[in-house]
């Protein structure tokens, strides 16, 4: 009798420790990655570009005031990239996430993490300088008085992006259990670019914040078409884990069907096999999902974001994701989006040399 109640005790006990287990974020922020995008905003080249930093929160202006006094700073000078060297600037940036302060201020590598490879060491090259603009700045003092206020933005974020649906269409749709953990690095700061990689063994995104999550209060206050909107950017990043090895599966058919000279206009994935097939992909399967959870706002939505692609030169995504949308719709019961690559793939192959016809019609 004793060793059963001792049983029933080690099990309550476990009960509760995973009862009060905290919830993992899937949005997180990052001391050292705001860091880096704090020096990233005030540089002559991020105050300049319209689209590189993020200047629609009032966050934005609290940065520019607080860290004035370090206008003149070296650092601002080494990091001062330009949309030539946007490689540098991405790296310097991402890489930062490798690294933590210790306890007495100083900056050192944490993590074995090149966002850009090992070429491109652009956050730690400048590490003596990035430390002495903390500490000069009071960073880490600035960062903390924000915590409330990044949490905030986390818990809306979060709430807007139905992970849990999105990773459950695409596990569905593409017949693929992800095993890995999923999270998203944002800074308010970030503008236009953004990127995946694999971080700490996690798949791990690090996108911009939409502009809505900074006017709202509560989820309630954000409306629909924002909404589907903001998860453009998350979903056609994690849909890449989902997309790639499917295309991969079909890679002859896509060898084969899909050439990217015909479909890219120097969107820079021209020259690979498979990246430019696999950014039209990623974009088409996030109209499906669109079109299934916010019908009445999908049309536009959807029609917003190919025109932004279109203009990154990948100029028939309206028509290759209308054409994904069909054969989706007339699918039989069992098959899914996977299955739908050889008929999509062989429209592909017909259409090519006819392509810029078919966009202007």
């Amino acid at each position: 009798m004793k060793s059963i109640i001792m049983i029933l005790l080690t099990l309550l006990s476990i009960s509760q420790i995973s009862a009060f287990n905290p919830h993992e974020p899937i949005v997180k922020f990052n001391e050292t990655y705001e860091l880096a995008n704090v020096i990233l905003a005030l540089t002559d080249y991020g105050k300049a570009d319209k689209n590189e930093v993020n200047k629609n929160s009032t966050y934005y202006q609290e940065v520019l005031a607080y860290f004035d006094k370090q206008s003149d700073h070296p650092i601002l000078k080494k990091a001062n990239y330009s949309r030539e060297l946007w490689d540098k600037l991405l790296g310097f940036r991402t890489d930062a996430v490798a690294f933590e302060f210790d306890d007495y201020g100083k900056l050192h590598r944490k993590h074995k993490f090149y966002s850009m490879g090992k070429d491109i060491n652009e956050f730690e090259s400048n590490l003596e300088l990035i430390e002495d603009f903390a500490k000069k700045s009071a960073f880490r003092k600035f960062y903390q008085d924000k915590k409330t206020y990044f949490d905030s933005l986390q818990s809306l974020y979060e709430g807007s992006l139905s992970f849990s649906e999105v990773e459950a269409f695409l596990s569905k749709e593409f017949k693929i259990t992800i095993t890995a953990k999923h999270q998203i690095i944002v800074s308010p700061l970030v503008g236009r670019m953004h990127c995946q990689r694999s971080f700490n063994n996690t798949s791990t995104s690090f996108i911009n914040i939409p502009d809505y999550i900074f006017k709202a209060k509560k989820l309630s206050d954000i409306d629909a078409t924002d909404i589907a909107t903001g998860i453009h950017m998350f979903f056609t990043e994690i849909d890449h884990d989902y997309v790639n090895p499917s295309t991969l599966k079909f890679k002859k058919l896509v060898k084969k069907n899909f050439v990217p000279a015909k479909w890219d206009k120097g969107s820079g994935y021209e020259k690979s096999k498979y990246a430019t097939f696999n950014e039209y992909m990623t974009w088409a399967v996030y109209d499906v999902f669109i079109r299934e959870k916010y019908p009445n706002v999908a049309d536009k939505v959807i029609s917003d974001w190919h025109n932004v692609n279109i203009n990154r030169g990948f100029f028939a995504s309206q028509i290759f994701g209308q054409k994904l949308a069909e054969l989706y719709d007339n699918k039989n019961e069992i098959e899914r989006i996977h299955d739908l690559y050889p008929k999509l793939l062989n429209w592909c192959a017909e259409v090519d040399d006819t392509l810029e016809i078919s966009v202007k019609k």
